[in-house]
């Protein structure tokens, strides 16, 4: 198995199995496709994930191979789609479930008989009439031609049907076939008749000439008449229980009329080779083989043994010992080309010819690629096969046309283009620098938008085109002289981006978070204290009160972001609801504040200036005002904030 895996199996999507109602066991039906990217693998390991509860299929792991395990459940009338999920590993990894629908199709729906049988009995002591009134067999049904008696012995659909003394089987009702009456509901009718002789007289016993089985259509009543398989004697020279007119081997006893090959003669008296030997005990079934020699005992035969396994017997095979299926012999030596040392019989030896199947005795090979010229169909080695090869002999490594002859081409290194971007936003002063290795030739470079090319000639090897604004530009250089020879660039004068900046304040931990685009690095001054930043990110503590934070960079052309920050003091208040007067008390150093009292509509009532005590408590009188919901604000050099007093 390869050595890792970097892509899953994938079961390819979409697929769909047909598969025909009522198979046999073990019937394969769908091989399930699948793929692996990674090539070193190989699949292994299929599995039916789910829609499988009921047993009704099986898959062969290593292949992939659907089959069936549960062919009683394969009905069309019952059910005409299975979604099977499968799933599929190549050693490292597995695939992902893909579901595969088995959709059944209907087949032809006749009611079949598969156990009719026929059993044939003398008894003429149980049923002899000897005062001749018939009263012993009166109650069954008699033939008056055979003088034999039907009846309906036995098998599990026996009471579905009756029979008449002409021996003609009939249902009871005419069977449909949605709606089967059967025992086992399959629409497979099982029933024994039993046939006895009423006052024979022949020496030999009535005799079955075939079994059967008939086939009927739904709404049919008639199924048999019996007298048309029943006679009165039939040769079986075998004796082996078969008629010699039903016998696949009549001469021969051959149990359970075997036929391996379906070919009408039974395998104990088949002689496939036509050597006198039958295959049942012929060493060499399928080649001529009369005396049955095998030197080495092995069980078989000298004419067909196969050393190599390639399929092709010794006797046949110009490799013995080494496969050759295809028998393949270039030189026609009688030796075959995948054990003979030198094939096209030149004197050298395959190893080191080369040209291993075409004679080439003195090993010329003109451009050295190791093939002799006279198997070689690119002598020059440029690509272009000899018979289209305008140029055959071009040096090797040349870059040559679709007729085989030389192109004019540089080194890819030979041209370089440089690129200088604008120094800010809107201006138009980036350049491009033009440099070429090989200056014996004269140059022509053109530039988008440039309507004259710029022209490099004799000693100068650069050039430069200035005053260019954001933007990409194609350049190419082309040689005097040489039309077919052009190689250009696509290059991008780029700009400073703008400057901008996310400022997020956390109020409780006292800290601001910024966020930073549009160049590497960054100026950041907070109340004049300057931090040169690298980087997109940066963090710092505010002190309380207002700070000023003003962010720029080295290039004065992307401006100066600026904000402003309040970090306020906490304070606490009490009571609330009150009657009038509320305790304030405010963190800080602040010796006073400003308190201002607003309606919930945002009217002013009152604003009035607040000394804070050493305690660090000021006091709010809200007996003046009547009752009802205000806004409060405070505001001083470190504190800024709002809270609400319910005055009852």
């Amino acid at each position: 198995m390869g050595g890792s895996s970097e892509f899953d199996p994938v079961i390819d999507p979409n697929q769909i199995a047909y598969l025909k109602e009522n198979p046999t066991a073990n019937t394969y039906f769908y091989n399930v496709k699948a793929s692996d990217a990674d090539t070193n693998n190989f699949l292994d390991d299929y599995k039916i994930t789910s829609g499988n509860d009921d047993g009704t299929f099986g898959i062969i792991s290593e292949t992939g191979d659907l089959y069936v395990l549960k062919p009683e459940n394969v009905d069309y009338e019952a059910k005409q789609l299975y979604s099977l999920g499968i799933t599929v590993s190549d050693g490292f990894s597995t695939s992902a479930e893909e579901i595969l629908e088995i959709k059944i199709t209907d087949s032809p729906n006749p009611f079949t008989m598969d156990n009719f049988t026929v059993n044939i009995y003398r008894d003429n002591d149980k049923y002899n009439d000897k005062d001749g009134d018939n009263d012993n067999w009166k109650s069954t049904s008699a033939s008056s031609t055979n003088n034999v008696i039907y009846q309906i012995e036995s098998g599990n659909d026996k009471d579905l049907f009756t029979i008449d003394a002409s021996g003609k089987l009939s249902f009871n009702t005419a069977p449909a076939f949605p709606s089967p009456t059967d025992l086992d509901k399959n629409n497979l009718y099982e029933v024994t008749i039993k046939t006895i002789v009423v006052d024979d007289t022949s020496t030999n016993s009535p005799t079955i000439t075939s079994e059967k089985t008939v086939s009927i259509k739904e709404g049919v009543v008639d199924a048999l008449t019996l007298t048309s398989i029943v006679t009165s004697s039939a040769s079986d020279v075998d004796g082996d229980g078969v008629v010699d007119s039903l016998d696949n081997c009549p001469t021969v006893a051959n149990d359970n009329q075997r036929d391996f090959d379906k070919n009408g003669e039974g395998d104990a008296c088949e002689d496939s080779d036509g050597d006198g030997v039958l295959d049942k005990t012929d060493i060499c079934p399928t080649i001529p083989n009369p005396d049955q020699k095998d030197s080495n005992f092995n069980g078989v035969g000298d004419v067909c043994e196969d050393a190599d396994n390639d399929g092709v017997m010794d006797a046949y095979d110009n490799c013995k010992n080494v496969a050759n299926v295809d028998q393949a012999d270039s030189d026609g030596d009688g030796i075959g080309d995948v054990c003979d040392t030198d094939s096209d019989n030149d004197g050298i030896i395959d190893s080191e010819d080369n040209c291993p199947n075409v004679a080439n005795p003195d090993q010329a090979d003109a451009d050295g690629d190791k093939i002799g010229d006279v198997c070689d169909d690119d002598d020059d080695n440029d690509g272009v096969l000899d018979v289209d090869d305008v140029c055959p002999n071009t040096p090797t490594g040349t870059i040559v046309d679709v007729t085989g002859c030389a192109i004019f081409t540089l080194p890819a290194n030979n041209n370089k283009v440089e690129v200088t971007s604008a120094t800010c936003i809107g201006n138009s002063d980036g350049s491009i620098g033009l440099s070429v290795e090989d200056n014996s030739y004269d140059y022509s470079i053109t530039v988008t938008g440039k309507e004259d090319p710029i022209v490099i000639t004799g000693e100068n090897k650069t050039a430069s085109i200035t005053g260019l604004a954001k933007g990409t530009y194609t350049v190419c250089f082309k040689v005097d002289g040489q039309s077919d020879y052009e190689q250009c660039f696509d290059v991008e004068i780029e700009e400073p981006k703008a400057l901008s900046a996310f400022i997020d304040v956390d109020n409780d931990k006292r800290t601001t978070s910024i966020q930073l685009s549009g160049s590497k690095t960054y100026n950041i001054d907070i109340n004049g204290q300057r931090h040169h930043v690298k980087g997109d990110n940066f963090t710092s503590v505010l002190p309380t009160g207002l700070s000023i934070i003003k962010i720029y960079t080295d290039l004065e052309c992307q401006g100066m972001i600026e904000r402003e920050i309040f970090i306020s003091e906490d304070i606490l208040y009490y009571p609330n609801p009150t009657q009038g007067e509320v305790d304030v008390f405010v963190n800080g150093e602040d010796n006073g504040v400003t308190m201002s009292v607003f309606t919930t509509k945002g009217d002013l009532v009152f604003t009035r200036e607040q000394g804070i005590q050493e305690s660090r408590k000021t006091q709010l009188d809200l007996s003046s005002v009547p009752a009802g919901t205000y806004l409060i604000t405070l505001d001083g050099p470190t504190v800024r904030k709002t809270f609400k007093i319910i005055r009852k």
